[in-house]
């Protein structure tokens, strides 16, 4: 579905979470908000494909967004981030 990267529902029934989150991704992110309120889901993310994040206020309140992970991505995810040929500080630090 063009629009949306991902999308996260959090819900004590883990059906109605599943189901919940299909219908958020398809209905995109003009619709991200009528659908939660459609579906009554209080706790639920989007991650459009233009990086933005919309998110409910009661997802809001449980998360906590880090501009930095605390943990460098490890080897088989991803190549190592370079500054020109040299590596950065934290990752000549990093156990291999």
């Amino acid at each position: 579905v063009r629009g949306t990267a991902a999308v996260a529902v959090i819900h004590t029934d883990p059906v109605l979470a599943d189901i919940a989150s299909t219908a958020l991704f398809i209905a995109g992110p003009a619709q991200f908000e009528s659908m939660a309120k459609r579906l009554d889901v209080r706790c639920a993310l989007m991650l459009t494909d233009e990086n933005e994040l919309m998110i409910t206020s009661a997802m809001d309140a449980r998360i906590v967004l880090q501009l930095n992970p605390l943990h460098p991505p490890s080897d088989h995810w991803a190549a190592p981030l370079t500054n020109g040929n040299k590596q950065l500080p934290e990752q000549q630090s990093r156990p291999r």
